[in-house]
Parts: structure tokens; C-alpha cells; sequence
């Protein structure tokens, strides 16, 4: 029963962190993922005429003193700016996409560093509630120095401890990142695997030439 409550107190943190006013597309979010939708994929002539349509736009009504959209602007720096890095991939040999790697930065990345320290703090704390008893309760009861005078001894019962605590931390570990890859998922479309690994930018110094699903 302590088991089942630490499970659920932790589903219950882990989902309470997640950022849920994020998941609140913005206009600039909508458009860029419209963009992503239609145009991931190894830089080309269709997806670079598109990126240069928003720029023309953009420019047509600042020189027309017209404000330009500022969700589109944006969207179209975000662009640029991945553009020119993908164009820096290229000197390197490497083929440079379009693709929204900011999914992949809030899973391994610095963004959003904090909340994943937080969430594995809250991980290590339902651990270290679900094994410590285990270790501890034989002693509390004093059932150490029976289970020390059976045939068997300690060592079936230290066996068995060490493997539902294995079994324990592996389970509550997949589950965060579960949660953690599921909030991403929803953000942001994780297309894309087929590109090669550095269009990511935290990975970036990969040094093989593998793609980003491997």
C-alpha cells in the first residue's frame, strides 16, 4: 500500500510541474509548427522559396510602414536562425534541415534544465521512500537475527531486496521520463529522425555520422 501511495504522490508532482500554461499554443508557435509541418526536411529550393515568401511578406509591410505580425516575425527569426546554422552544417559536409529542435533541447538540452532537476529530485525522494523500508523494516522488527539463523541466511533475502530495488528505480525513472517525453510531444512535433544527428544544435559536436533516431 506505501508503494501504491509514493506511485501516485509521484505522478501526481511529476504531472503538476509540467508546464501547462505552455501548452497553450501561441500564434507564433502555430505558425512556426505549420512551417515545420510542411517543410521538415533536408534544406531545398521548395522549402527555402517558402522561408524567403515570409521574409518577403514581413518586408513588403515594413517598407509599406505597415506593422509587421509579430508572431510571424518571430516565427520567421526562429527560422533564420536555423537556417544559417544549418547553412554552417553545410560547410561541414554535413546536410543541414529545417527542423524544430527545441523538443529535443527540453529533453537533454539546457532548456528547461531547472524543471528537470526538480523532477529528478522528486524521483529520488519516491526512491529512496519505496526502498529504504525495505532495508530498514527487518531491523525495526527485529526479524534480522531470525532471517540470519535460517538455512539460507541474509543472502536470499539481500538478493531479493537488491532486485526490487533495482526493479523499483528503473520503473520510477521511465516513468519520469515518460511524462517528461510526453509533455514535450504535445509542445512540439518531434519529426525529423531521419536527419543527421548535428541538426541538433546541443548536439552539434557529435562526431558521427549517424542520424538523430540512430
Amino acid at each position: 500500500k506505501k508503494g501504491i501511495i509514493v506511485i501516485v504522490c509521484l505522478l501526481y508532482l511529476l504531472i503538476s510541474n509540467m508546464d501547462m500554461l505552455e501548452l497553450l499554443l501561441g500564434n507564433d508557435r502555430i505558425q512556426l509548427d505549420e512551417f515545420y509541418e510542411l517543410y521538415t526536411g533536408e534544406i531545398n529550393d521548395e522549402s527555402l522559396m517558402a522561408y524567403n515568401c515570409i521574409g518577403e511578406e514581413i518586408n513588403t509591410l515594413l517598407s509599406n510602414g505597415e506593422e509587421s505580425d509579430d508572431a510571424r516575425l518571430a516565427m520567421f527569426d526562429m527560422l533564420t536562425e536555423q537556417k544559417e546554422y544549418a547553412e554552417g552544417l553545410e560547410s561541414r559536409g554535413i546536410k543541414g534541415w529545417f527542423i524544430n529542435d527545441r523538443g529535443f533541447d527540453m529533453l537533454f538540452g539546457e532548456l528547461k534544465s531547472g524543471k528537470r532537476m526538480i523532477d529528478g529530485v522528486i524521483v529520488i525522494l519516491a526512491i529512496v521512500l519505496l526502498v529504504a523500508p525495505c532495508y530498514a523494516s527487518e531491523y525495526q522488527s527485529g526479524v534480522n537475527y531470525l532471517i540470519a539463523s535460517t538455512k539460507k541466511g541474509k543472502g536470499i533475502v539481500f538478493r531479493r531486496k537488491t532486485i526490487y530495488s533495482l526493479v523499483s528505480t528503473l520503473s520510477i525513472t521511465i516513468i519520469m521520463f515518460l511524462i517528461q517525453f510526453y509533455e514535450v510531444r504535445i509542445k512540439y512535433n518531434l519529426n525529423g529522425l531521419d536527419a543527421p544527428v548535428q541538426n541538433v544544435r546541443i548536439l552539434e559536436h557529435v562526431p558521427f555520422d549517424i542520424s538523430i533516431g540512430g
